[in-house]
């Protein structure tokens, strides 16, 4: 039997990489996309470890992608705010 989210990754796997960016559901309003409270080094970790699973590496491209640019997001937050710091 084959779930909503099999039939949801099947449809994603067809959405050309440039064209993902219209299908995605607008931000919420009044929610940070990267939260305040996160530890941005143990978020990273995170996210790497999570990276080098077989369930990430099977899922579709197009899926993988979202969660490298929401990785890459975490990481360039935490570097400007070390950047921030050094100058200050």
């Amino acid at each position: 039997m084959h779930s909503r989210l099999d039939e949801v990754t099947k449809q994603a796997a067809q959405i050309p990489p440039d064209q993902i960016e219209q299908y995605l559901p607008p931000p919420l309003t009044g929610v940070p996309h990267l939260w305040d409270s996160d530890d941005d080094e143990i978020h990273i970790l995170v996210h790497n470890t999570f990276r080098k699973s077989i369930r990430y590496r099977e899922m579709p491209p197009e899926m993988r992608m979202l969660v490298d640019r929401h990785y890459q997001e975490q990481v360039d937050r935490m570097n400007a705010s070390a950047l921030a710091q050094q100058q200050a």
